[in-house]
């Protein structure tokens, strides 16, 4: 049967496809977009601010901040290598979709993409247009250069999966082409152009959370608890594959937070992982609370960020034992 015999967890964020220039630009972005505190209370850019370490201004002057790149550049050349170097027959790739390939016509919690191909375009996602010109500008590193190129699919691991999976009580959306016109979502698209080897790149299993939009994002629990049916999935797959499985977040976007250009070969999510490994999964889930607009949990509100629910199913996959 198949074997996982890889796995990591890598951020996606723009700022990895900055240039030395582009990196101070951030800050005009942070300004302007919503913010939560540790609470998940609606706060500004700038009330997180006031409530930052002083002595962390040093990490985000300028000088400081690209040597700080330089450490995350180095990092994705080593997942890129050591990637290529385990041999893998199949790479499964967790990502969240931020209104790109599925949207409010039909937004599912878990999807799983079986096509024999994928798409990454050349050409950018409306979701993103409002965005000033220098950030797109940026952003155009994810996609294709000149012409759209369609990437291979390990389509017989992912109907196994949707088959094992749907056995194993998880209702999941497949599918197997994109919207006509349209390419994968920044999620698989930063993987295929700067994780993989770029001429002879491992066939993914794409696999698509819905980390921000209500009313159906996933608990982290059931996060964790699709990254151990994923796992048992994976070895009931017929024939020797050698397997791995990547988790693709954001981890960190800011510039005001302690390391937020290390991907997680640098900057691993300790704390969540020793959460969930000590309550193998129960952890992830606090009682439900009351608020303004109806029933919540914690779990969304603290926890379940994109990162922690991307990230889950990569944890969850080691199915590491509770402690005696």
């Amino acid at each position: 049967m198949a074997k996982i015999v890889f796995g990591a967890g890598t951020s996606h964020t723009p700022m990895l496809l900055a240039s030395d220039e582009t990196l101070q630009r951030f800050v005009e972005t942070d300004r302007n977009i919503k913010h939560r505190d540790k609470e998940g209370r609606a706060v500004t850019c700038g009330d997180l601010l006031e409530k930052a370490d002083p002595k962390l201004a040093h990490m985000v002057a300028p000088d400081h901040l690209v040597k700080r790149q330089n450490v995350a550049r180095d990092a994705v050349k080593h997942l890129r290598t050591t990637i290529s170097a385990t041999k893998l027959d199949a790479l499964i790739v967790v990502g969240d979709d931020q209104n790109e390939s599925y949207r409010e016509d039909c937004r599912p919690t878990f999807a799983i993409y079986y096509g024999e191909t994928i798409r990454n375009s050349n050409t950018q996602h409306e979701t993103y247009s409002h965005f000033p010109d220098w950030y797109i500008k940026n952003r155009a590193a994810f996609f294709e250069p000149e012409k759209p190129r369609d990437y291979p699919v390990h389509a017989g691991l992912a109907t196994h999966l949707i088959s094992a999976l749907t056995e194993a009580e998880f209702d999941l959306a497949a599918s197997k082409c994109l919207p006509e016109g349209e390419g994968e979502g920044h999620a698989m698209a930063y993987v295929h152009r700067h994780v993989l080897d770029a001429e002879k790149p491992v066939p993914v299993v794409p696999i698509f959370l819905n980390t921000y939009y209500e009313p159906n994002r996933p608990w982290p629990k059931r996060c964790y608890h699709f990254g151990q049916a994923l796992k048992a999935a994976v070895e009931t797959f017929p024939g020797n594959a050698r397997v791995g499985i990547l988790a693709s977040g954001g981890l960190s976007h800011f510039l005001s937070t302690r390391s937020s250009t290390a991907p997680s070969s640098k900057r691993s999510p300790t704390r969540m992982q020793r959460s969930c490994r000590a309550c193998h999964g129960a952890s992830c889930t606090p009682a439900p609370q009351k608020s303004s607009t109806g029933w919540r949990s914690p779990a969304r509100s603290k926890r379940s960020s994109s990162t922690g629910s991307n990230m889950s199913p990569a944890i969850a996959r080691q199915q590491v034992p509770a402690p005696a």
